[in-house]
């Protein structure tokens, strides 16, 4: 048993090193009875052999302490791991221990509880922690002097012994030796004692000074911690009761330079512990701004991301955008807490725009004015902003807002410009833009525009003219003309440019072909005109530019004659379909870029005219061996094809929603249940859904979706349907069919007017926009109407109901009536038509939303002999006017931006004809009145689909160009029609209808024979003034 003299020394080891809890205070020996051991010899020896291996390793093993605790404070130097890595390291940690430090594991602590419990033999000693489990030797009771002298500090710490809370200390009830002298005790403490008889060699070291390493092993190296609500420790070596300390309190909180890549700032937060116990620091988060990884010991790192950075990048970048705040916990051992708020810089970053660049276009030579385009990248995206002189020597300069500028030279410069001799810089002027992004990047760019001197004018250009003016955006006045041969075929073009008085400038060479009338001219969003012409011969049509200073730039050459008006899109590109052969096969859609490049795709045979959205996009129907698909271009040219169902029918136009995307219904019939597709166009991006039944009718477009109506010819009961991008609202289903177009109102009240297939009566479905169905019967025959411009061709109705009720025109008993009807089912009133009269329009809208209903006669073969007006405001009815309304595709009303309206008849019967006008104010009243006898120009809005009889100037007069008996231009004021413009044509010559420039100027192309010879002159008026 002479292993026991180490007990002392290894105890307290083991106390240095934070394992286990020291019993023993003041200095003795333990000794154990050797009883009848008999290997008392060979343990002894083996002791002795060790003793000096024993000190070395303890005295390694406190080294490498020192040297763990050394780097750890290295480590706390370095930039502390990611946040995802600690948070790792830190759930691990939290599996072996309660906290920082090295405490027991939840095993150590069961093991211990288990050694350390009492049994029922003896429950009355104190469970304590030691190595071993050794019998103590009391030691002589020590004076009241000696214990003044040997007792150590109150609340010794580490070194005092461990209980559990459960289990009171009790003292032994023995009777203590005499105490020694005051010297011996000294001497017992603090130096080794001597072994008499069979005790145990005393320690080479004293245990009072291994005590004392412990203390200050337990106090310096290690963290108390506490015993949680549930009792059971949690790494503590001390009873603490949360709340009896002082709180923490906050001191310095330091932050370094942020790193110049990551912007990353690193900083360490000092708080003190006036109980003098040890601290932990905790707060790793993640800010709006950044991400905070916050250490134990109090040394934080913050890493901004990088859309803070740039906004603290930006110009003018407020206090808060500049910082970012987080907050660092401090936690005692007692759990009290205090939070210190931690504010950092955020390095600002930013990407300086590149590739900037200043282009202009070639100026007009009618305004001299030109178009300058500033361009310029940005890595980060940022809105660039460009700026620019406002003025020059030479010129004025114009910011349009969208990265272009329009520069207008003076007369002076103009004039020096063309002077004879003139240096060459007298026709450049210089001008410098500044690009900048908004967070402090900043370029420049230079261009020299082209100062357009003033040219020598003509009265006519030759040829005939190929429709009136074109007036371009920066005020480019073009006129194209054809030349014909003896047989009167076209067969060259050519391209002039006109003053703001229609004089000719400069007209360009002579251009291959000529321009189809399907396919005029049109003017793009830079200024330039873009013109297709056609050679019969080769079955071929040339693309060519021809910008403001009349220089023709041929584009490419493409193959079949154009078949449908060109469209141009909101970025400069122009599409237009071409046709190979004359049965109507071998189709293709072109793409002209805004840069002049050329794209060509094929279709087939194409149901109709492109769909051009807002992007640029554009979507057109064709079908090509018995099978039906959509070309969808998206705005920079790329495509795709989307196919139909098998045996599609019906198709009309893609219809753009006021969402900017396309729609399309196509009716789909498997084995006998027939459904509507709904396709959805994003650029070249689609969906596709399902609606019941099949389409019956047009679409309505609104702000709220597109609206379209189906039928189940099986149930013989309709649906309405609202389509959006996301979702599809379908009404429940109405008993009928619906027999007229229908009317959505702007809040999305639907009013349809159905006809009960069995019972052959009417009725008007009002649905709300929350889905619920009201029926209102009508008592009589609701009439058919259709709007004058058919809807089916265009794919949607064009005048949607403005207002927020719904009317409905119906017979009854030989009468004509008009019901006005409210969005909760009833009717408002009902207004009864003149006598004779019938309805075959729906109800029209002015501007500011004011309804009519057009009314008219009709003789017994079925023809309309008159029309009138009923104003709905008042209920008031104008004069009937009288013949047949305009035909084919003309509106029953035009409406100028005043709100009147103008009312237009036609008696065919004779030649020349004879036109009927009635202009009328927003309460019927009559404003002014004209018959007239010739032939009228009508406008083509649209070459194929829409015409108007009547042109009105800027403000809202009405104009009408006609040739014959009454040629000229009149103005239909207030006062009575005015003529304005005298014309006299012979047989075969022409004359265009008005067209004002955007200065309000009026042009009239007229194009006469002279020498047999075609010569087009562009004439102007002044503009009547109303009274």
């Amino acid at each position: 048993m002479n292993h026991a003299q180490f007990i002392g020394r290894v105890g307290a080891l083991a106390v240095a090193l934070g394992i286990g809890a020291a019993t023993v205070t003041l200095p003795g020996v333990a000794w154990a009875d050797p009883g009848e051991d008999t290997s008392a010899s060979a343990g002894q020896t083996n002791a002795d052999d060790s003793s000096q291996d024993s000190t070395t390793d303890e005295q390694q093993a406190d080294n490498e302490i020192d040297e763990d605790v050394d780097s750890g404070d290295d480590v706390v130097e370095e930039d502390p791991a990611p946040e995802d890595e600690a948070e790792d390291d830190e759930q691990t940690e939290a599996k072996e221990r309660g906290t920082y430090g090295s405490n027991p594991s939840e095993a150590d602590l069961k093991a211990e509880e288990e050694d350390t419990a009492p049994t029922d033999e003896d429950d009355q000693e104190v469970a304590v922690e030691v190595e071993a489990e050794v019998e103590v030797e009391p030691e002589p009771t020590p004076t009241e002097d000696d214990v003044a002298v040997a007792d150590p500090p109150e609340a010794a710490g580490p070194g005092a012994t461990e209980v559990t809370a459960e289990q009171p200390v009790e003292v032994p009830d023995e009777t203590a030796e005499p105490a020694s002298a005051p010297s011996s005790v000294v001497t017992a403490l603090f130096a080794p004692q001597s072994s008499d008889g069979e005790a145990p060699t005393a320690p080479v070291e004293s245990p009072l000074l291994w005590t004392l390493l412990a203390f200050a092993r337990r106090q310096f190296g290690q963290p108390r911690t506490e015993i949680g609500d549930s009792s059971s420790p949690t790494g503590t070596t001390e009873l603490v009761e949360p709340g009896a300390s002082a709180v923490p309190e906050p001191g310095e909180v330091s932050t370094g330079d942020p790193g110049i890549f990551t912007g990353s700032v690193s900083g360490r937060v000092e708080a003190t512990d006036p109980d003098g116990g040890w601290l932990t620091y905790s707060g790793s988060t993640s800010t709006d701004k950044g991400r905070v990884t916050v250490t134990p010991w109090g040394t934080f790192r913050y890493t901004p991301t990088a859309a803070a950075r740039h906004a603290a990048a930006a110009d003018g970048a407020s206090e808060e955008a500049r910082t970012d705040s987080f907050t660092v916990t401090v936690k005692d051992a007692a759990g009290n807490t205090v939070e210190v708020p931690v504010t950092v810089d955020i390095l600002p970053r930013n990407s300086t725009p590149f590739g900037a660049r200043a282009r202009a276009d070639n100026p007009s030579l009618t305004t001299g004015t030109a178009i300058i385009r500033v361009s310029a990248y940005d890595f980060d995206r940022d809105t660039l902003s460009v700026t620019g002189p406002l003025s020059t020597d030479k010129g004025e300069l114009v910011n349009n807002g969208d990265g272009t500028f329009t520069y207008t030279p003076t007369a002076a410069a103009r004039e020096a410009a063309g002077a004879p001799g003139a240096p060459a810089e007298a026709g450049i002027d210089t001008l410098t833009f500044t690009i900048s992004d908004g967070h402090g990047g900043v370029r420049t760019a230079t261009v020299d525009v082209i100062v357009a001197a003033y040219a020598e004018t003509s009265a006519s250009t030759l040829g005939r003219a190929a429709g009136p003016v074109l007036v371009s955006a920066n005020g480019t006045i073009y006129q194209v003309t054809y030349d014909v041969d003896s047989t009167n075929r076209p067969i060259r073009t050519r391209v002039s440019i006109l003053d703001e008085d229609g004089q000719v400038l400069k007209t360009t060479e002579v251009i291959a072909g000529y321009p189809v009338e399907q396919a005029l001219p049109v003017v793009r969003p830079d200024g330039s005109l873009l013109v297709t012409t056609y050679k019969e011969s080769s079955n071929t049509s040339t693309i060519s530019v021809v910008d403001g200073l009349g220089e023709v730039t041929t584009v490419a050459t493409v193959i079949g004659q154009p078949s449908a008006p060109m469209e141009v899109t909101s970025n400069g590109a122009v599409f237009f379909t071409t046709r190979q052969f004359a049965s109507g096969s071998g189709d293709r859609l072109i793409r002209v870029s805004p840069t002049g490049s050329v794209s060509v795709y094929s279709l087939g045979v194409a149901a109709d005219t492109p769909s051009v959205a807002p992007d640029g996009s554009v979507y057109i129907v064709s079908s090509s061996f018995g099978f039906a698909s959509v070309l969808a271009v998206g705005p920079q040219g790329t495509w795709t094809r989307v196919g139909l169902p098998l045996g599609a029918t019906n198709t009309n136009d893609v219809v753009i929603g006021q969402d900017g995307r396309g729609y399309l219904t196509v009716e789909r019939n498997v084995f006998g249940t027939i459904t509507t597709r709904v396709y959805t166009f994003t650029g070249t991006s689609s969906t596709v859904r399902e609606i019941p039944g099949s389409a019956d009718g047009a679409k309505v477009v609104t702000a709220d979706g597109v609206y379209q109506y189906t039928y189940d010819d099986a149930t013989g009961q309709s649906y309405i349907s609202r389509i959006t991008a996301d979702t599809i609202e379908t009404s429940d289903p109405l008993d009928g069919r619906v027999i007229n177009p229908i009317t959505v109102t702007p809040d999305g009240t639907v009013y349809v007017s159905v006809r009960n297939s069995v019972t052959q009566t009417d009725s008007v479905a009002i649905i709300s926009s929350s889905g619920e169905v009201t029926t209102v019967e009508i008592p009589g025959t609701i009439f058919p109407v259709m709007p004058s411009v058919n809807p089916t061709v265009g794919g949607y109705d064009a005048n949607p109901n403005i207002g927020d009720n719904g009317y409905v025109a119906y017979s009854s008993n030989g009468a004509s009536f008009l019901a006005v009807l409210n969005p909760d089912g009833t009717i408002a009133r009902t207004v009864g038509l003149p006598a004779g009269t019938v309805v075959s329009t729906p109800v029209d809208f002015g501007p500011d939303g004011a309804a009519y209903q057009v009314v008219e006669t009709r003789d017994a073969q079925g023809r309309v002999t008159s029309r009138a007006v009923l104003a709905l405001s008042t209920d008031t009815v104008t004069p009937a006017l009288p013949g047949n309304p305009l035909q084919p595709n003309f509106p029953a009303i035009q409406f100028g931006p005043d709100g009147s309206g103008v009312l237009v008849t036609v008696e065919s019967g004779q030649s020349p004809f004879e036109y009927h006008f009635l202009r009328f104010d927003q309460t019927g009243a009559t404003i002014a009145t004209a018959d007239l006898s010739g032939f009228l120009q009508a406008t083509d809005v649209d070459y194929v689909y829409w015409q108007e009889g009547v042109v009105f100037g800027p403000d809202g007069t009405p104009y009408v160009t006609l040739t014959g008996a009454d040629q000229g231009v009149w103005a239909l004021t207030s006062t009575g029609p005015v003529k304005v413009l005298e014309l006299d044509l012979a047989q075969g010559e022409l004359v265009e209808p008005v067209t004002f420039g955007p200065d309000g100027t009026p042009y009239v192309t007229v194009s006469e024979r002279v020498d047999g010879s075609y010569v087009t002159t562009v004439r102007t008026f002044t503009a009547p003034i109303e009274l």
